[in-house]
């Protein structure tokens, strides 16, 4: 999370010539969300649409993107295993309708995009299972959780955040 962060830099492909300042315009530990807006003037950016969660299903491809252990551009791929998950958030508040996924999560894909075959956001990674009693989250388990994007959508709305 962005949590305590005095200054916020995004880098849209780890060249210097592509990173922006970014503000921040909502976060909730209690959903481990944080929206940041960036200023793409002279960027050729393509937003991938955000999909409702709610037609999601068992056994639909699923396909993460993020920086795991920090090696860009990576793209892991898999199916929804679950729907309507709950987990906790940074806050120890119950998140629910989360996705559960087997699409290799590991640290460095928090935030990054779970996409469905149409090339649509269905929810944002967020959590991998860790083995009883540890603390520490140290790979992928196949046991991967997303927020849904409906609950990102409600949450963008609360934020005032047109999609």
């Amino acid at each position: 999370m962005i949590d305590g962060a005095g200054s916020i830099t995004v880098s849209l492909d780890g060249s210097s010539s592509r990173r922006r300042s970014a503000t921040v315009l909502g976060e909730s530990r209690s959903l481990d969300l944080a929206v940041l807006k960036i200023d793409a003037a002279g960027l050729q950016l393509h937003p991938l649409a955000l999909a409702s969660s709610a037609s999601v299903q068992v056994g639909d491809p699923a396909y993460a993107i993020g920086n795991p252990f920090g090696l860009d551009w990576t793209l892991t791929t898999g199916i929804i295993s679950a729907l309507n998950r709950e987990i906790t958030s940074p806050s120890g508040a119950t998140i629910s309708h989360v996705l559960q996924t087997d699409a290799a999560l590991n640290p460095g894909n928090s935030g990054g995009p779970l996409i469905d075959a149409a090339g649509s956001v269905i929810g944002v990674n967020s959590q991998i299972a860790s083995p009883s009693g540890t603390a520490v989250q140290t790979g992928s388990t196949g046991v991967g959780f997303a927020i849904s994007s409906d609950t990102v959508r409600a949450y963008l709305s609360s934020l005032g955040v047109k999609v």
